[in-house]
């Protein structure tokens, strides 16, 4: 009986054993082909997104493009003038875009999207969209102006635009539109945000009361690639760009700095600059008055 079963344990080892060797060698020969077919040089397909059409093509010193064509040469200039006028003393990014075709964007994408292609998206600005398309005309708002362009006045500004554009009047309405940025700040700039609306409204007030020595005050967090001097050359050279003498008190909360500048050029102060260090942005304004020999509002 012994002897029976010894056979049996035998003859079922053999057969394991066959087995285990025919799947061994299907497997080694699958492997094989595997290896032969991904073997070589394997060329992967590059596929390249086609570069996103611009809605406007920007140039310098053009603030209205007009690619519905509905301008005359001459409407065309007097509109650029102003729109340029805002640009340098308001210090707000402005163009007028008009279109036939909305490309499939609502007329707040689209006007959002023309001021991220003229302007990077950066500073505070508006864009005011003529839209022949769908015919719902829009002012888009970036920053500051947001603050200080009211519901009411934007709305009673359409209404009166609205009459001349459906007369064919386009530049007339395109003043009344554009002139809503004169509510804004003439001379201070805090695309920084780094006054409250009574600090605003003192420093803007003492400032206009000295309006004949032409002071203006910037403030930004910079974002861009270059320096403080750099960028503050930039705001000073646009704002003098009429080629009349003034004063700027330039701060940037990013990097905690400060840039005083005058038609003599750049130049610092350290009591301006540890008082911006330490976030005292009102103090450093008032000190900046000391310095330039004119009296704050809450000190008059």
């Amino acid at each position: 009986m012994k002897k029976f079963f010894g056979v049996l344990t035998l003859i079922s080892v053999l057969v394991t054993a066959g087995c285990s060797d025919n799947n061994s060698s299907e497997h080694y020969s699958s492997e094989t082909v595997t290896t032969l077919q991904t073997t070589g040089i394997v060329t992967e397909a590059v596929i390249t997104k086609p570069a996103e059409e611009k809605l406007v093509v920007v140039s310098e010193n053009n603030y209205i493009y007009d690619n519905a064509k509905i301008l005359s040469n001459e409407d065309l200039k007097e509109c650029n003038n102003y729109a340029g006028w805002i640009n340098s003393k308001l210090m707000l990014n402005t163009a007028v875009v008009t279109t036939n075709k909305l490309e499939n964007l609502t007329p707040e994408k689209y006007a959002e999207k023309c001021y991220n292609e003229i302007f990077q998206g950066m500073g505070s600005g508006i864009i005011l969209l003529i839209n022949n398309d769908t015919n719902k005309d829009y002012l888009y708002k970036h920053g500051t102006p947001i603050l200080y362009i009211t519901e009411q006045s934007e709305k009673d500004a359409f209404f009166y635009a609205t009459k001349s554009i459906v007369s064919g009047d386009y530049k007339s309405g395109i003043l009344e539109l554009l002139s809503l940025a004169e509510s804004c700040p003439k001379c201070v700039f805090d695309n920084g945000s780094l006054f409250n609306n009574e600090q605003l409204l003192e420093f803007e007030s003492t400032l206009a009361i000295h309006s004949d020595k032409n002071i203006f005050i910037v403030t930004t967090n910079n974002i861009t690639e270059k320096s403080n001097a750099e960028l503050a050359k930039d705001f000073y050279d646009r704002y003098s760009s009429d080629g009349k003498s003034c004063k700027m008190l330039f701060i940037d909360k990013k990097l905690g700095e400060a840039v005083l500048t005058d038609d003599s050029g750049e130049k610092s102060n350290d009591k301006i600059s540890q008082l911006v260090k330490a976030n005292d942005y009102c103090g450093a304004v008032r000190e900046y008055f000391k310095v330039i020999g004119i009296v704050s509002g809450s000190n008059s």
